[in-house]
């Protein structure tokens, strides 16, 4: 998903800075990519690859689906030229035959520009975000874990919709240049973090379990050439119970809401607290807030320790808050149901 050789390219470019470092990998492992904005669709690149037969026997390297044990992969092109109705359609009917197949656990789709990125917004495009609005609704329907891979931004990202299982990673490059945090940078909360660094993404599926693994050096690797685990995330396919949680107290000291619970409790799962919304609930109307366990961006650091004992900002939500709800959301993308109404202490 990420740009694989500037424009055309001559042979002995691709023999060097593609084949050669790749050999060893390539020997052993497959590599199905797609179309990037520096690709243009070039004959070099449809020449080098070959994407999986659709069902009437025929490539297509627009798009293109294929199962491998429980797993359903989509690749598509978000490059200019091939933003078609044609394509979502294609999504669409795809998602439909693997929301009813009870032998799908997983789908992973991977794709060229990001539908958001917190460090190059201008790298966003729309018909990236409206593959991804088939997601979401594929991913609320189906409850099934759903991965979507994305390149064009040279740093890392990792993101979780609000509402369905549905995780968006921007892998990032391997090597060369890197983005750096600018003015224009935007802090999504639908992200949970972006890390300027070098690295791949490794994806590992073991019965119902799903482990996408970042590997990569930071900046104090330069030296030692040391590679980490830089992030991981785990989701199963079951979905673990969460408890709703007990509010013990609720209060507004100047713009922000203290409130403390009852600490997140997952049936039959050791899962973390991922997230928890907060409604506050005011005398004509509601409005939701969220918090995320995590926000790491352009070196800002921010951990809450306890989604359960914390604090929220009002600065844009108003402060007549008449009273509050809370849930919670476990790292394996399940909510839990909503607590009973707290009264606020004003």
């Amino acid at each position: 998903m990420e740009k694989v050789l500037q424009l055309e390219g001559r042979n002995y470019q691709w023999k060097k800075h593609f084949f050669d470092p790749l050999k060893p990998l390539l020997a052993r492992v497959p590599i199905i990519p797609v179309y990037g904005n520096h690709e243009y669709q070039t004959k070099k690149f449809k020449h080098y690859f070959r994407p999986p037969l659709n069902s009437k026997g025929k490539e297509n390297h627009n798009y293109s689906t294929f199962v491998y044990q429980s797993v359903r992969f989509i690749n598509l092109n978000s490059s200019a030229g091939s933003r078609t109705k044609r394509q979502l359609k294609f999504l669409k009917n795809t998602l439909y035959r693997a929301e009813r197949d009870p032998n799908i656990k997983f789908v992973i789709a991977q794709f060229h520009h990001p539908h958001l990125s917190e460090i190059w917004p201008d790298g966003e495009k729309k018909y990236s975000r409206k593959m991804v609005n088939i997601f979401k609704s594929f991913s609320k329907r189906s409850k099934k874990q759903t991965v979507i891979f994305t390149g064009h931004a040279h740093s890392y990202a990792k993101g979780h919709d609000h509402d369905g299982r549905l995780t968006f990673i921007t892998v990032g490059p391997v090597g060369g240049h890197l983005d750096r945090w600018d003015s224009k940078s935007r802090d999504y909360l639908t992200i949970h973090k972006t890390i300027s660094h070098h690295g791949w993404v490794r994806v590992d599926v073991d019965g119902d379990e799903m482990k996408i693994s970042r590997l990569g050096s930071l900046p104090r690797d330069r030296n030692t050439g040391k590679v980490r685990v830089v992030d991981q995330t785990i989701l199963n396919r079951k979905k673990f119970e969460v408890e709703a949680p007990e509010i013990y107290s609720a209060s507004i000291k100047g713009s922000r809401l203290f409130y403390k619970a009852s600490p997140i409790k997952v049936l039959g799962s050791a899962n973390k607290h991922l997230s928890t919304q907060i409604k506050l609930i005011y005398a004509n109307t509601k409005k939701v807030a969220h918090l995320n366990r995590e926000n790491i961006y352009s070196g800002y650091r921010k951990i809450i320790d306890t989604l359960s004992d914390s604090k929220l900002n009002l600065r844009y939500y108003g402060k007549n808050v008449k009273e509050i709800q809370i849930r919670y959301r476990s790292n394996n993308l399940d909510w839990g149901p909503w607590s009973k109404s707290f009264k606020v202490k004003q």
